[in-house]
């Protein structure tokens, strides 16, 4: 079983962008990683990307923006606690950890 590493980030995007904290011409910096944890984790070298290049480059910077808009957005949850809650709650109903029962055998819960 493998984690789901970049496959991730578009579930980030798509709850971001439902919540209204993300727009496809939405930027944010990079310089090779999140500035903020000191350039980690590390990143492609572009100063800046907006949601396609975001995908295009994979870009670990973006997406620590992109959940941290989710989880500071106290305007619509109120406060860490409850956004971190919706957050995982709207993770989970892609089906995260749970068996997707195709037919292919020895299938794994992920």
């Amino acid at each position: 079983m493998y984690p789901p590493g970049s496959t991730f980030k578009l579930i980030d995007a798509l709850i971001a962008q439902k919540d209204g904290v993300l727009f496809p011409n939405t930027v944010y910096p990079c310089a090779r990683g999140y500035p903020p944890m000191g350039g980690k984790p590390k990143c492609h070298p572009h100063p800046t990307a907006n949601l396609e290049m975001s995908i295009q480059y994979s870009c670990n910077s973006y997406y620590s923006y992109v959940f941290k808009s989710i989880v500071e957005n106290y305007k619509l949850w109120g406060n860490f606690r409850n956004a971190y809650n919706h957050w995982r709650e709207a993770v989970m109903s892609f089906g995260i950890g749970r068996k997707l029962n195709y037919d292919i055998p020895y299938e794994k819960p992920g």
